[in-house]
């Protein structure tokens, strides 16, 4: 038949299946005795050993064969990333503006361009005699570029300005922007050849002993760890909470059909019910853990006492949802949250209704909302008419003399009917913020706790519809089209809620990425037995060398069994790399706490070990701290 590549594809069926599995081998009488006429005594064996050779032989092509993709991939990136670049900056340029990277590169730019860097260099040396540099473990490459750029042109004079660098390799975990330990071992590796002084210290003043004892037992593995010792007064505590047994994708039970109130109550999703009972038995735990404190220093402990710190944000609502319940004030940092906020989905739906006043479950989602404020029986009353929609209904039963919410959602839709095709979606929203009355009626229906968050989240999506392309969507559809595009993307990429008041008493809910730099006396790190990174099937390979004034190596990648096998020392690397940012984002969750530090999590349900516990995950690593299980806390989920 000839080579092929369906005879290749045929061939290596034979050897592995689709997971690279080598395929086993039923070894018969004959086959037996012939394979120990050949190879020898255990034959068997050796033709085993040869049939694994052989496979890794053609799985190793098979990868090599995808190179001419991976190559069209990258000729393709370049030349549509060159034009996008051109593109972006050009607009950038007509609106003289810069973004952080800008300020990077035309910093390393300036200092390292013969034309401006002498008279640079004699401005700087003129207004600075001492560097200091904290936080250098979030430092990336060309940052320190620019620092070396400038530091390199003194040569030998010495007239060069003090070094000081301050920084702990342990706690960089901004590898998204490039920042990794190796910067900072660079660096001091540098300044010690210059003559430098190099001071290690590994003694805190925040943590308590037991969190040290447990951090000195738990991280032994991590590369860069050692141990370390405290002078904080307090002994401290750790307690490891039972992990949540449950079926998977459980999901939350409603009690029957209910018309919920949008301020109190979040809309019921299929969540996994493990999560809300994590959030429950955490919940349990910070009572637990405030009336011990209450009681051992007098007085009533302050609810901001007590982070709890989340590697993702994925199960936020489940969380919130059980401190909710057990009557805890929380605030959260839900970066990117506006358009998921109760208050925007209720704009959201106002003016979707707008776009298309058939759409009866959107008209029913604001007259429940404070900015109509209808009851639960003007809706039945609603439902209950015969005409053909609820717009229809609505505007009936205003001229029957309904009650006086439904009296004043016909009036006001009315007008705001009337409005929407004529005004800027900016301009309407402020009409319909001031004919509403929306932030005094949010304000009256809110919670106090909630009530700056609410109005702040009322105040930036108005803000969101100006500023939002700048201002270019005149047309509804159009913007609710964009608001959609945001709220698919990323994390980044959609808006944040409105800052919230850090003064005030409430557990805090923050990202870890968001807590470095904060302490508190009691620290929660929730979901610990699923902290593993996630899988990277997409993204730029970049290997940058420090003592390199640029990378060395740049491409994009895709799927694993898309990238070929050139690249493999390259991946080799990004994956230790990627490795050591975990430990560092363990270390600081676990160093925020001052006193308590509480572990929780669910059990894992594919390749976990007995008890569920997920192998090398944060909760795993962390097994030396006792179990403490809290009175009134649900360990088991409800199926």
């Amino acid at each position: 038949a000839g080579a092929a590549i369906e005879h290749f594809d045929a061939l290596c069926h034979q050897l592995f299946d689709g997971n690279g599995e080598a395929r086993k081998n039923l070894k018969t009488k004959d086959l037996t005795k012939a394979l120990d006429h050949h190879f020898g005594i255990d034959g068997g064996a050796v033709f085993d050993d040869e049939f694994g050779l052989i496979g890794d032989m053609l799985k190793q092509l098979q990868r090599r064969s995808v190179e001419p993709l991976v190559l069209d991939l990258n000729h393709a990136l370049f030349k549509v990333g060159a034009a996008y670049l051109e593109r972006y900056q050009a607009v950038k340029a007509e609106r003289r503006v810069f973004d952080f990277a800008d300020l990077e590169w035309q910093a390393y730019r300036l200092l390292t361009n013969d034309q401006h860097a002498a008279y640079l260099h004699s401005r700087l040396d003129a207004r600075y005699k001492h560097i200091l540099l904290d936080e250098f473990q979030d430092t990336n490459p060309l940052q320190w570029s620019v620092v070396r750029a400038w530091l390199d042109a003194y040569g030998d004079d010495g007239g060069q300005p003090s070094v000081f660098i301050v920084g702990d390799p342990k706690q960089s975990i901004y590898r998204f922007r490039r920042a990794e330990p190796r910067v900072f071992i660079a660096a001091r590796d540098l300044l010690k050849a210059q003559g430098a002084a190099v001071l290690r210290t590994n003694q805190t003043r925040r943590n308590g002993s037991a969190i040290v004892a447990l951090l000195n037992a738990s991280l032994a593995a991590n590369p860069i760890f050692s141990p370390q010792t405290t002078l904080a007064a307090a002994a401290g505590a750790v307690w490891r909470l039972p992990l949540i047994r449950s079926a998977p994708d459980a999901p939350v039970e409603a009690a029957g059909f209910t018309l919920r109130d949008p301020l109190t109550a979040p809309r019921e999703e299929e969540e996994d019910a493990r999560r809300l009972d994590e959030g429950r038995a955490v919940a349990q735990a910070i009572l637990r853990a405030q009336q011990d404190r209450g009681q051992r220093n007098g007085g009533a402990p302050r609810w901001s006492d007590v982070l709890l710190l989340v590697k993702k944000r994925a199960h936020l609502t489940a969380y919130e949802r059980a401190l909710r319940e057990a009557g805890i004030p929380f605030v959260s940092d839900k970066r990117g949250g506006l358009l998921e906020s109760l208050e925007v989905a209720d704009l959201i739906a106002l003016l979707t209704f707008l776009i298309t006043p058939g759409d009866n479950r959107a008209l029913a989602h604001v007259l429940k909302s404070p900015v109509i404020g209808a009851t639960d029986d003007d809706l039945i009353a609603l439902a209950a008419r015969a005409e053909s929609g609820w717009w229809s209904r609505l505007c009936a039963a205003a001229r029957e003399g309904a009650s006086a919410p439904l009296q004043r959602a016909a009036r006001l839709l009315t007008s705001w009917l009337d409005a929407a095709p004529h005004l800027p979606v900016h301009d309407l929203l402020d009409l319909i913020l001031h004919q509403g009355q929306l932030i005094a009626r949010y304000a009256k229906c809110a919670a106090p706790l909630g009530r700056a968050q609410a109005i702040g989240n009322i105040e930036s999506f108005i803000e969101l519809a100006l500023n939002l392309d700048a201002g270019r969507y005149p047309s509804l559809p159009k913007f609710i089209d964009a608001l959609r595009t945001l709220q698919q993307g990323s994390d980044n990429d959609a808006p944040d809620e409105a800052n919230i008041d850090a003064a005030a008493d409430a557990v805090r809910i923050l990202t870890i990425h968001s807590a470095k730099g904060l302490e508190a006396p009691i620290v929660v790190v929730l979901d610990a037995n699923h902290s593993k990174p996630a899988n990277d099937d997409t993204g730029i390979l970049c290997d940058w060398p420090q003592d390199q004034a640029a990378p060395t190596h740049f491409s994009a990648f895709g799927r694993k069994a898309e990238r070929g096998a050139a690249r493999d020392h390259l991946f080799v690397e990004e994956e230790r790399f990627k490795a050591q940012e975990d430990w560092n984002l363990l270390y600081v969750a676990a160093t925020r706490a001052k006193e308590l530090l509480i572990v929780s999590g669910v059990a894992g349900l594919r390749n976990a070990q007995p008890g569920g516990i997920v192998e090398d995950s944060w909760y795993a690593r962390l097994q030396a701290a006792p179990e403490v299980e809290c009175d009134g806390s649900a360990h088991t989920s409800a199926t």
